[in-house]
């Protein structure tokens, strides 16, 4: 696989909108029972199609990822982890709106040989049932073929302070993804809810403490 790209961050957006120094932006929200993430709307409004303004045209852009994965001595635990993908959409330079997300549970997830050092768990993904939310979107959401947790990526680093999430980044982890077997992204971060807290100290290589981790889009990906 190829070298870390970055993906692109929408300028002036934070997608972490929900989110302060000291709290896990808005994770309270964000539960297995819950179709979609609470409070993911980096406009300020409800982000639902139904409610844009119909005198802006908005396109589908951009994709983000949200996850919550449950592990024990590295493996994900299927049956208490999920992924939300969310399609989005550029109304301005600085302002975007949240199409659809589609809530999807795990179907299997193999623990492989990370692609980097700095990658501590790499597993292939293959994604279950859906709730189906953006049917009604002419857009295909990419499909997730492989997640990854590891070090804090420079990049990621590099915007925490935009994001609300500086005063905890020796607490965070870097969360990497890939789509095919040529590149991996860096686009997020990862940590437990007590790390989101800067309640504890990212470890420096694996393995990772067992527990519940969240996983948040930094930067979006293009569709």
């Amino acid at each position: 696989m190829s070298v870390f790209q970055p993906a692109a961050l929408v300028l002036g957006v934070s997608l972490a909108t929900t989110a302060c120094a000291g709290s896990k932006a808005g994770l309270d929200d964000f539960s297995l029972s819950d179709s979609a993430v609470a409070g993911y709307d980096t406009a300020g409004d409800s982000g639902n199609i139904d409610s844009m303004d119909t005198a802006v045209e908005i396109e589908p852009t951009y994709w983000t990822l949200h996850a919550s994965l449950d592990l024990v001595d590295g493996a994900i635990q299927l049956e208490s982890s999920q992924v939300v993908r969310a399609i989005e959409g550029q109304q301005t330079d600085i302002e975007s709106n949240t199409f659809c997300e589609v809530t999807s549970s795990l179907a299997s997830a193999q623990l492989l040989e990370p692609p980097d050092e700095t990658i501590f768990y790499w597993w292939s993904i293959q994604l279950g049932d859906d709730d189906s939310g953006c049917d009604a979107v002419a857009v295909t959401i990419p499909t997730l073929e492989y997640l990854g947790i590891g070090q804090l990526h420079e990049e990621i680093r590099a915007i925490l302070g935009t994001t609300g999430y500086a005063s905890v980044g020796d607490s965070l982890y870097g969360a990497y993804l890939a789509m095919d077997d040529e590149s991996v992204w860096t686009f997020g971060i990862a940590a437990t809810d007590d790390g989101f807290q800067g309640l504890t100290s990212a470890v420096q290589k694996p393995p990772l403490p067992d527990g519940l981790y969240f996983v948040e889009s930094l930067y979006v990906l293009p569709l």
